[in-house]
C-alpha cells in the first residue's frame, strides 16, 4: 500500500495502471485505468469481486457524454439536469466499440455518475478518461468508509490511497436507475430516494 498526500501523486499512480483509493461524495472507492486489461483484472481481484459484475464509471463535470453514450432520451436528459452532479448513477446505452469498455465482455451499456465532491472532481479533471469505481470492501461485506479502517483491512494489498482526515462515516451508496420504455427502473435505491426521482416526471 502507498499512502499519497496529494492528488497529483495519486493521478500518476492510476495513469500508470495501478489501483487507487479515494473518498467520493458517497462512499470510498477503488479505481484504476479503464483501458488497461491487467489493471481492470486487478481491480476485481483486490476485493474478490465477481468478474461478471460491471463497475460504475465516475465522470468529470465537463465530460462530453456524446463520446460515451449512444444517445440521450428526454427522461435521461431530465435526470442529468436535475441530479447531476450528485449521488445518482444512470445506466446508458454505450457507444459501439467504446475503448473504456474493451476489458469487459458486456459492453452494450455503461453506468455513469458525476460526483459532486471537489477532491473527486479534481482527480477526474487531471485524467482523459472516466474512472471505473467500486466500493472498498471484500465481496459480500459492508463497504468500509473510513481511511483508518481501509488502511487496516487492506494494508497488505497493492494500491495507492489518498490520505484523508475526514471522519464522516456516511455509508449511503448512489441510487442506480435505467430508463426503458419511457419509464425509470430502479436497480438500487441509495442516497436519492425513489419518490424524489419519480417527481421529475409529474
Amino acid at each position: 500500500m502507498i499512502i499519497n498526500n496529494n492528488i497529483d501523486d495519486l493521478v500518476k499512480q492510476v495513469d500508470s495502471g495501478n489501483i487507487i483509493c479515494f473518498k467520493t461524495d458517497t462512499i470510498w472507492g477503488f479505481s484504476t485505468k479503464p483501458t488497461d486489461q491487467k489493471s481492470v483484472e486487478n481491480l476485481y481481484k483486490i476485493k474478490n469481486r465477481n468478474p461478471d459484475k460491471p463497475f460504475i464509471f465516475l465522470i468529470k463535470k465537463d465530460q462530453d457524454l456524446n463520446e460515451i453514450v449512444e444517445s440521450l432520451n428526454p427522461i435521461e436528459k431530465k435526470l442529468i439536469s436535475t441530479f447531476w452532479p450528485g449521488p445518482l448513477t444512470i445506466i446508458f446505452k454505450a457507444k459501439k466499440d467504446l475503448e473504456i469498455l474493451k476489458p469487459y465482455q458486456e459492453n452494450k451499456t455503461i453506468a455513469l455518475r458525476m460526483p459532486e465532491d471537489k477532491t473527486c472532481q479534481n482527480i477526474l479533471s487531471k485524467l482523459n478518461y472516466p474512472l471505473p469505481s467500486t466500493s472498498v470492501n471484500y465481496e459480500g461485506q459492508e463497504p468500509l468508509n473510513n481511511f483508518d479502517e481501509i488502511v487496516k483491512e487492506f494494508k497488505n494489498k497493492n494500491f495507492a490511497i489518498l490520505k484523508s482526515t475526514d471522519k464522516n462515516n456516511k455509508k449511503t451508496s448512489s441510487t442506480i436507475v435505467k430508463v426503458e420504455d419511457n419509464k425509470i427502473l430502479f436497480l438500487r435505491e441509495g442516497d436519492i430516494k425513489k419518490e424524489k426521482i419519480l417527481s421529475i416526471l409529474t
